[in-house]
C-alpha cells in the first residue's frame, strides 16, 4: 500500500497521525534499581500506546525533571531508591505540580487511564 493510500485510509478512518515529537509521561529515576524498573513501566507505557521517554543517564532530579518540562510532558513518574524500597513511585502533573503516590504495580494501570483510546498511539503490524 503506498504513503498516499495509508495517509488517504487514516483520514476516513479520522486517525490523526501521531505526534511524534510530544510526549505524554516522562520517567524520571536515581539509582539502578529504579532504572530497571524505569525500563519496564517505558515499556509497558509505549506498548499501550501511551508516548513515554525516560532519563537513563546519571541526571540529577532537577535536571530530569526540567527535561520533561522541556518535552513537554503531562506527567512525570519519579522513581528512586525510597519509592523502590516502599514499592511505589510518584506520578507528577508537570502542568500543575501536584505529586501523587502510587503503588509501583499500578503505575501503568494508572497512568493509561488518563488517555482514553483516542488520545493513544495505535499502530497495528500487518494491516
Amino acid at each position: 500500500m503506498g504513503v498516499e493510500r495509508i495517509i488517504e485510509e487514516m483520514k476516513n478512518k479520522n486517525i490523526a497521525p501521531p505526534e511524534k515529537d510530544r510526549i505524554q509521561i516522562f520517567v524520571a529515576c536515581l539509582g539502578d534499581a529504579a532504572q530497571t524498573q524505569c525500563l519496564k513501566i517505558l515499556n509497558d507505557l509505549q506498548n499501550a500506546g501511551i508516548r513515554a521517554r525516560g532519563a537513563m543517564g546519571k541526571s540529577s532530579m532537577k535536571s530530569q525533571l526540567k527535561t520533561a518540562d522541556k518535552l513537554g510532558a503531562d506527567f512525570c513518574v519519579i522513581l528512586g531508591d525510597v519509592e523502590m524500597r516502599e514499592k511505589t513511585a510518584i506520578l507528577r502533573n508537570m502542568k500543575i505540580g501536584e505529586q501523587e503516590n502510587l503503588p509501583l504495580d499500578e503505575v501503568v494501570k494508572i497512568v493509561a487511564e488518563k488517555y482514553p483510546p483516542e488520545k493513544r498511539d495505535q499502530y497495528s503490524l500487518g494491516e
